[in-house]
């Protein structure tokens, strides 16, 4: 995410991804991650989030390895937690 965007837009986009039917209280953990390591600023709810990075965190011609590695050992912990 380069642009500003507002939180609202934010969860419809998460919500087309991944569907309605969901809970995205972790949406806010993130964000919350994101402001305390300085990668984003979000001053309150009516303002727009925005990034604080001058490139994208990932890109296509990256080696996106270590990131599959990452979702999947997150999904095994999640499963481990049920």
């Amino acid at each position: 995410m380069m642009r500003e965007v507002k939180y609202k837009s934010l969860i419809d986009a998460v919500k087309i991804v991944f569907g309605e039917n969901k809970k995205y209280d972790n949406v806010k953990k993130i964000l919350t991650i994101l402001i305390s390591l300085g990668f984003i600023a979000y001053e309150d709810r009516f303002s727009k989030i925005k990034s604080m990075r001058g490139k994208a965190f990932f890109r296509y011609s990256d080696d996106d390895g270590v990131m599959r590695k990452g979702f999947f050992l997150d999904g095994l912990k999640q499963r481990m937690r049920a």
